[in-house]
């Protein structure tokens, strides 16, 4: 973009509205990619907040997509809230070009859905290039909603080869309810695959419970 403040100043001169927020977001994140300090300060001191969040979150995101380790450290100038949004966006990116370094930055970070969505998508990416090293760094997280979203997204990745190791690691997801809907969900998926697997695993696994199993059965036509 060769005139950022120009284009800011056009986006800021629309109507309020879903358009405007767009374009705002838009300049931001286009900015960002030659100036991201300029654009995330321009961002920042946005009055409308859903026009500043989305600015923020482009800005951010422009600027991890080329030194996301830079762009982690600007996250320090955001309040509370917009630092978790920040989170995600840096962490989301940055799992993308170096998942192991994303995830070393991820275990730093405060719990909030911003880590909860950056946990998953290094998770996602690190276990499709190194499975092992992945879910060790996995299995070393404390149990809560980040850890629970990573075992997603490894199981998200390696179910359609693994399909025993995914539902292993599902079963272990610690918030009760997400872990009956992901066991539910991923049965009812592998049964039309490879019924006599799933009822297999169903059977033997040592992950579940006598309750689990009867609320897995198959039901009777």
């Amino acid at each position: 973009m060769e005139n950022p403040q120009k284009a800011a100043g056009i986006a800021l001169e629309m109507e309020a509205g879903k358009d405007r927020t767009d374009l705002i977001g838009n300049v931001a994140g286009k900015w960002a990619t030659n100036n991201p300090g300029d654009a995330l300060a321009w961002a920042s001191g946005l009055e409308n907040e859903d026009e500043r969040k989305r600015a923020q979150r482009s800005a951010i995101g422009g600027w991890a997509d080329k030194d996301p380790a830079a762009a982690a450290e600007s996250i320090a100038s955001l309040d509370a809230l917009e630092a978790q949004d920040a989170v995600g966006e840096v962490g989301s990116r940055w799992a993308r070009q170096e998942p192991s370094a994303a995830a070393g930055w991820v275990t730093q970070q405060e719990e909030g859905a911003g880590k909860v969505r950056a946990t998953a998508d290094v998770m996602r990416n690190w276990t499709a290039t190194e499975p092992e090293n992945a879910s060790t760094w996995l299995s070393a997280q404390p149990a809560g909603p980040s850890r629970d979203s990573g075992i997603v997204g490894l199981a998200d990745t390696i179910g359609p080869s693994d399909p025993v190791a995914s539902m292993e690691w599902v079963a272990s997801i610690s918030d009760a309810e997400k872990r009956t809907m992901e066991i539910n969900n991923r049965v009812k998926i592998w049964r039309n695959i490879d019924a006599d697997a799933a009822n297999n695993w169903i059977e033997t696994s040592e992950q579940l419970t006598a309750t689990d199993r009867a609320a897995l059965a198959p039901k009777a036509e």
